[in-house]
This record gives C-alpha cells, structure tokens and sequence, in this order.
C-alpha cells in the first residue's frame, strides 16, 4: 500500500509504516521522501522522520542515524531546511557527540537558519572537545557562519574559546567584529 497509486492509501500506509517503526519500512519511506510533488516531498520527509524517531525510541541507533543522514544527504534546497534541521536535532538525540560532525558540516550550509539550528544544538554537546572543533571552525569560514560561530562561542561560556574570540575582535569585517564584542562580554570582557 505504501506505493499505491491512491494518494490517501498510500499516505495512510506510510503513516502506519513510520509510526510503527520497523526498519523493514526504512525503503519505503525513504523512496516516498523522493516523491515528485512538493507535498508529498515534504510529508513523507516528515513521516520518515518520525519513523527515524521511533527507532530511536525502540533502540536502534543505527537505523536511527541512517535515515537521518540519508535525509540530510538528500535535502539540500532552502525549502526543505525544516527537515535538514529536524534531522540534526534527532541525530544529536541519538548520538551526542558523534553528531559533531554532522553539525560542522551544516555550518557550511548557505542557509542561515540551518546553520544557527547547528549551532544551537552544539549547545547541547558539552565538553571542551566541542569547542576546540568549533575554533576550529572559524578558519576558512566566509563571513556570516564566522560572525555566528563566534557568537556561539560566547553562548557557551567555555573560557577555552576566549582566544578566538579576542582574535575575532581584529577581524577585518565588522559583523565578526560585532560578534565577537558581545561573546566578550560573556566572558566578563575581560582584556
């Protein structure tokens, strides 16, 4: 049913198949992300996502973590970043730490949204690991993701990135700048 040509069967197949989350349903759901219209795009993308929820919920990780990284493979256009960012938010869920470099990599994304998603749920991965990666980070970062990784430094409160943000004071360009002047702060503006 989760390929039958009545659009209601089959949207109310894949519903069942996500919310019982048996990882046999993982094909079908995932073909049914790449649908054709825009809608149906986007509602079997949610639906997968709530399949990739509750493997999660069952203890499968690793199903969990590869439907959400198929998903962030394949969703790349500005409509779909609600899905993009979701799928981080599950992935961080499931993985912690491990979904570091997930959250790096959507630092590259030319969305804003998507990338201050990322950066928030950096917030929720502790340690200074974390922060060494996001230093890390700001070199060869263009302009805008560097401003906002430099304020996500000043969110977290990890004295380890204050060097970065004290280098981020002589940026040459001013929102990094800016940036940079209120994670100081944070910091207790000290120097």
């Amino acid at each position: 049913f989760a390929a039958d040509a009545d659009v209601r069967s089959r949207r109310t197949a894949l519903a069942a198949l996500s919310n019982i989350g048996d990882p046999a349903a993982a094909e079908a759901l995932a073909k049914a992300a790449e649908a054709d219209t825009v809608y149906d795009r986007g509602h079997a993308a949610s639906l997968y996502l709530g399949f990739a929820r509750r493997l999660a919920e069952a203890g499968k990780k690793k199903e969990c973590v590869r439907a959400c990284r198929d998903l962030i493979r394949a969703r790349v256009e500005p409509r779909d970043r609600h899905i993009l960012c979701d799928a981080l938010a599950i992935l961080v869920g499931v993985e912690g730490e491990g979904a570091l470099d997930d959250l790096l990599a959507a630092l590259g994304n030319p969305d804003k949204q998507v990338r201050e998603a990322a950066l928030t749920l950096t917030a929720r991965i502790p340690g200074e690991a974390v922060t060494r990666k996001l230093v890390a980070a700001l070199k060869g970062a263009a302009t805008d993701p560097r401003a906002e990784i430099v304020g996500a430094l000043g969110r977290r409160g990890d004295r380890s990135a204050l060097p970065a943000v004290l280098a981020a004071l002589k940026d040459e360009e001013k929102v990094v700048r800016l940036a940079a002047v209120e994670a100081a702060v944070r910091f207790g503006g000290e120097k």
